[in-house]
C-alpha cells in the first residue's frame, strides 16, 4: 500500500481527491493539509511514501515546499499538482526533487481518474501502469 499526503490550499479541491484517492484498495491517504508548514509537520508524524502537492499556495509554494521535503525527507516522493502547466514553477519543483507533476484540469476519462495508475507509475522506472495507460509525467 502507498501512503500519500495531499496538500493543497482550497479545501474542496483537498477533500476531493481523497475521497478519490481513498477509493483505491492500494492507496492510503495519511492527511490532507493546506499549506507547506503543515506538510512538514504531517510527514514527521505519518512518513508517507508520496505527496502530492499543489505548486501555487499563499505563503511558501510548492516550489519551496519540494525543496524542503526533498531536503529533510529525501526519500519521500514529491508529485506537484498545478491547473496549468506553468514551465517555471513545474521545472523548479522538478530541480528540487520533485518526481513529477500532473494538471488538476485531468478528466475522469483519462488516466487521471486511476489513482491506482498513479501509484504504479510512482513504482514503474518505464512511467508505464499496468494498464496499458500513457504516462502522466
Amino acid at each position: 500500500m502507498t501512503r500519500i499526503l495531499i496538500v493543497d490550499d482550497q479545501e474542496l479541491f483537498r477533500d476531493s481527491l481523497s475521497i478519490i484517492m481513498k477509493s483505491s484498495d492500494e492507496i492510503e491517504v495519511t492527511g490532507a493539509v493546506a499549506s507547506v508548514d503543515e506538510a512538514l509537520a504531517s510527514i514527521n508524524e505519518t512518513m508517507p511514501d508520496a505527496v502530492l502537492m499543489d505548486i501555487r499556495m499563499p505563503g511558501k509554494d510548492g516550489v519551496e515546499g519540494t525543496r524542503l521535503i526533498k531536503n529533510r525527507y529525501p526519500n519521500v516522493k514529491v508529485i506537484v499538482l498545478t491547473t496549468f502547466d506553468d514551465d517555471e514553477y513545474v521545472y523548479g519543483a522538478l530541480k528540487y526533487g520533485a518526481s513529477g507533476y500532473l494538471l488538476k484540469g485531468c478528466s475522469s476519462g483519462t488516466d487521471g481518474g486511476d489513482p491506482s495508475c498513479l501509484k504504479r507509475r510512482s513504482d514503474d522506472q518505464s512511467g508505464n501502469c499496468d494498464q496499458g495507460h500513457p504516462p502522466v509525467f
